[in-house]
């Protein structure tokens, strides 16, 4: 059976009107299942939980990024201590470091040759007489020329035996004068050493003994 064209348009367009009511028959439904999937979703989200802040939301670093390690300064090493410097020796009155100054004429001094440091064994002025044991050492300074006399006592049955040496220098090569008792010597302004030592010549007999300086002064 024939249509006419007016016929075919009308089917057609009634075609074209169930289609467009299918279409809007599926977004509708489509609309209402997306509406309630999300208030499903609103519901479950605790109503006590904070809101979000700026720092939540901003972007975290990946735990496979590796934190920037602090670098730590390594102490300085404590400077070493200074070594302690070593004490100095102690000297002494009466050695040739520190001798007993004869400080006027006349002059009188007792003093003991035990225990006393032995620095000398021997003079120039007296090779061979062995001053082996101690002695003890006195300074004068002149300032004019003269005679200086120096003299110990003695007593040859007190046991001690010690004997004075005149030094022009600070050392055995400057004796100038030596006794068993006594010295006597002219002299140049300047500085000189009386010596009081214990003779060896028979075993060492340290002990005590005064010594007696004068000084007389002339051209």
């Amino acid at each position: 059976m024939s249509h006419s064209p007016l016929e075919l348009a009308l089917q057609q367009l009634a075609l074209t009107r169930a289609a467009r009511r299918r279409r809007w028959a599926f977004l509708s439904v489509f609309s209402v299942a997306q509406s309630v999937v999300l208030a499903i979703a609103v519901a479950a989200i605790p109503t006590d939980a904070p809101a979000p802040t700026i720092a939540a939301l901003e972007v975290q670093p990946s735990p496979d990024e590796a934190a920037p390690v602090a670098v730590v300064p390594e102490p300085e090493p404590e400077p070493e201590p200074e070594p302690e410097p070593e004490p100095e020796p102690v000297c002494e009155a009466g050695r040739s470091c520190a001798p007993i100054p004869v400080s006027s004429f006349p002059f009188s001094h007792t003093g003991d040759t035990t225990g006393a440091e032995s620095e000398i064994s021997s003079y120039s002025c007296a090779s061979w007489m062995p001053e082996g044991g101690g002695e003890i050492w006195y300074s004068v300074t002149l300032e004019t020329s003269g005679q200086l006399r120096a003299r110990i006592d003695e007593d040859p049955t007190d046991g001690v035996d010690v004997d004075v040496h005149l030094l022009e220098e600070a050392g055995p090569e400057g004796c100038v004068a030596r006794g068993n008792a006594r010295v006597s010597r002219w002299l140049r302004p300047g500085t000189y050493w009386v010596v009081v030592d214990t003779c060896s010549v028979s075993g060492e007999k340290p002990g005590e003994y005064t010594l007696d300086v004068s000084f007389s002064s002339g051209k």
